[in-house]
């Protein structure tokens, strides 16, 4: 210090003013800073007569100096290592100022980024441009307490990358309007890929289930609805928004029984499954195969129930186990009509007979009468008597009705050629009405037989 002040009087001397700052230790041994001055006085002819010292304690200023120079660099150092866009816009000279992370983030030197509002706006994708501005100024309006926005920005590759903008204003005039905005934005480009791409996903999915010909509903152990497809909604009329959060018996009934099996597939971790659950339907029974699926992976408990209408299904088994019914039943009627015609053939051939020898003198009978020694005449006039021919007659009417029965039997139960061949139509009614003929039914007490039935077939 002692050299500084001798080279501050050798140049005082000289006729200059001399200023630079030092230290000293005071009284109580603090180091404090001196702002020195040396100056030198002059009378009127001009001569130095004297040099007049002056010192400021400056200790308290260097303090302070020394704070805000660190504060700048602490601020410097922040904005350069933020992951996210800041900006600071004053709105009365539309200047922006961005930190160095923004720049980075969108490609651009600082020189040739925007710093006029306009000219940034002009970055933004035309479908956000108008959104963008409607929201600045709702906040500036004072319309919103926080401006918040997304857009799509033009990077300097060309490419749109979608950023979050966050502000609020932090400085008003004193008529109260708004001089200063700073905020934050945000490069979320990848986050709304991921969310396009899971919006595809689940879209993918939907598109899925609402394929199906099932019904699938999904629900939370507590027995809510969390999924609900397109063919539930068929089924019961009941969009999948009004289903969702609901409890499955209130919005299905008829599945009420089924929460205890979701209770029980969810407590054994495997499928249950039941087959041609009986339900209500408009006509006739309704048949369901339902199967629940327990939901315990990736931390979500619930369950799906899958419900397969199989009605058509069970009517055709019925139909197909009938058919197989009564192909046994042809099979049988075709074995015993076989073993009819036997003794059947007996019986006509019989009848057919004895009517000859009734109705007929034939030299055999006459031979025969005269070898007892009863004469034809009266042997016929006995059996006239007794009416033994039209008693015959009934038999042999009966035997043929019995034949013509056992005939359309075997042709009914006969196994097709599936061949085209022409028919005589008449004929083939006569038959079916003749086979229908014999249908009655014992708890009903229908006989066919009693109906009258017209035929009228053309020449």
């Amino acid at each position: 210090m002692q050299q500084q002040i001798h080279e501050a009087i050798s140049r005082a001397a000289k006729g200059e003013t001399v200023r630079f700052e030092t230290t000293h230790h005071s009284t109580n041994g603090h180091l404090r800073a001196i702002d020195f001055s040396l100056r030198p006085l002059r009378n009127a002819k001009n001569e130095i007569i004297y040099l007049i010292p002056e010192g400021r304690d400056i200790s308290d200023r260097k303090r302070m100096e020394r704070a805000l120079s660190r504060s700048k660099e602490r601020l410097s150092t922040a904005l350069r290592a933020a992951n996210d866009g800041l900006w600071d816009w004053l709105i009365e000279t539309d200047d922006s100022y961005f930190n160095p992370t923004y720049y980075t983030m969108a490609g651009y030197e600082p020189d040739e980024f925007p710093a006029a509002i306009d000219e940034f706006i002009k970055r933004i994708h035309p479908d956000d441009r108008e959104r963008v501005k409607n929201d600045i100024n709702a906040h500036i309006a004072g319309d919103s307490s926080q401006y918040r926005s997304e857009f799509r920005f033009k990077h300097k590759n060309g490419d749109w990358m979608w950023i979050l903008s966050r502000g609020e204003i932090i400085e008003r005039n004193k008529n109260g309007t708004p001089r200063r905005m700073i905020g934050i934005h945000s490069d979320i480009t990848s986050i709304k890929e991921n969310e396009y791409q899971l919006a595809k996903a689940q879209s993918y999915i939907r598109n899925i289930l609402d394929s199906m010909p099932s019904m699938l509903i999904s629900v939370d152990p507590d027995g809510r609805i969390t999924q609900w497809n397109l063919e539930a909604e068929k089924n019961t009329g009941t969009s999948a928004v009004d289903a969702k959060g609901k409890l499955l018996i209130d919005v299905l009934p008829q599945l009420k029984n089924q929460m205890e099996q979701v209770k029980i597939a969810l407590k054994d971790r495997r499928p249950h499954r039941q087959t041609k659950v009986v339900g209500d339907g408009e006509n006739q029974a309704h048949y369901s195969d339902i199967t629940i699926y327990p939901l315990i992976a990736n931390g979500i408990d619930g369950a799906v129930i899958r419900v397969d209408d199989v009605t058509e299904r069970v009517y055709l088994e019925e139909m197909m186990i009938q058919s197989e019914k009564m192909l046994s039943v042809g099979g049988l009627a075709a074995g015993m009509a076989h073993e009819i015609n036997n003794p059947l053939a007996g019986i006509l051939q019989a009848s057919q007979v004895l009517l000859n020898r009734l109705r007929k003198d034939l030299p055999k009978t006459r031979k025969i009468a005269q070898e007892v020694g009863i004469e034809p005449e009266k042997i016929r006039a006995y059996h006239e008597r007794l009416n033994f021919e039209p008693m015959l007659n009934s038999i042999h009417e009966s035997g043929n009705r019995a034949a013509r029965i056992v005939e359309n039997i075997l042709n009914f139960s006969r196994k097709s050629d599936a061949l085209m061949h022409p028919e005589n139509l008449p004929r083939l009614l006569d038959k079916t009405l003749e086979l229908a003929a014999n249908d009655f039914d014992l708890k009903s007490r229908y006989d066919f037989r009693k109906i009258e039935v017209v035929r009228i077939y053309a020449n």
